[in-house]
């Protein structure tokens, strides 16, 4: 049975189809029942797109990429890593939200962690051993109270999030810009690994062989966002990588909470950072800088309801 991941897959392989055209499409593309099917697909999007498709290729190259996307999703599932499609009623619908919507997923794993109440905890790849620890803490903090910390498996802020959310026995989720047989950083094989050991799951976009770039790097960010109830910066500067994920935040309309560092004595040894906080300070984020006001904020992010940020009767 052709799968329509595959479907998505060859579509992406055509130069001017992208993730906002599967969305536009997503309820064609899960109707597919034949390699042919598919292809006429293909015609139908460049007749009502006709400058979209930069160079379409012929029936037998396209249903190449097809075959050889379907035997991927298999390979996969040697593999021990699934694909989530939207129409499996486990797919989180607030994905469709983000300005880049996903329609499909891959994930190594327990699925069912993305049934918690998931927080995004993100921030530098240059921490100090201060920042470190306010980072294993912070982590442990957010997974003691019953959230699922959602981070990027990068190093630094990511790292000591997750190890904190280790720590408290807590469920975690990475979201790779890489396939899930490979882990970025390499460095971070161990925690990918204790990650799916402690019944959290490893997510991605991305199909089997697919290497880091700095386009997939940003594509990750926003998932981190889109499949959360708010974001915790533990430090970033004043522009970078972390913003990406910040921005999404904002244009979901989820609470935004960061480290605020700005009372303690070693004012000094953040400074790197400090005008991140003025740009977090200006758009509105909450300050958190002990236990009182990290839980008010955590209650801020508890009155998201992520099942309400899309209307799942709008899905089909």
């Amino acid at each position: 049975m052709l799968h329509p991941i595959a479907c998505c897959l060859a579509f992406l392989s055509v130069p001017g189809i992208g993730r906002k055209t599967l969305f536009d499409f997503r309820n064609q593309i899960a109707g597919i029942d034949s390699f042919r099917a598919a292809f006429s697909l293909l015609m139908d999007i460049q007749k009502k797109f006709p400058g979209r498709i930069r160079s379409l290729p012929d029936e037998g190259a396209f249903l190449e990429v097809l075959s050889s996307s379907q035997l991927i999703l298999e390979k996969q599932e040697d593999m021990d890593i699934h694909s989530l499609f939207f129409t499996d009623p486990r797919f989180p619908v607030s994905l469709f939200d983000l300005s880049v919507p996903s329609v499909f997923f891959f994930y190594k794993g327990n699925i069912s962690a993305l049934e918690k109440k998931c927080l995004a905890m993100i921030g530098s790849r240059s921490l100090s051993p201060i920042l470190e620890k306010v980072g294993i803490h912070a982590g442990s903090f957010a997974a003691s109270h019953g959230w699922a910390v959602v981070s990027g498996l990068a190093l630094g802020a990511d790292t000591a999030l997750h190890r904190g959310g280790l720590d408290a026995h807590g469920i975690l989720i990475g979201v790779l810009p890489t396939s899930l047989e490979k882990v970025y950083p390499s460095q971070n094989r161990a925690l990918s690994q204790s990650i799916i050991d402690t019944g959290g799951c490893l997510l991605s976009e991305y199909p089997l062989g697919t290497n880091a770039s700095p386009a997939r790097l940003v594509e990750r960010d926003r998932l981190q966002s889109g499949f959360a109830r708010g974001i915790f910066v533990l430090a970033a500067k004043s522009s970078g990588g972390s913003w990406h994920a910040i921005q999404t935040a904002k244009a979901l309309n989820l609470p935004i909470g960061f480290f605020d560092f700005r009372s303690f004595p070693a004012y000094s040894v953040y400074s790197d950072f400090v005008q991140g906080i003025d740009r977090l300070v200006h758009m509105g984020a909450f300050p958190v800088s002990n236990s009182a006001s990290f839980t008010e904020f955590l209650n801020r992010c508890n009155s998201v309801s992520c099942c309400s940020r899309f209307s799942p009767t709008s899905l089909f």
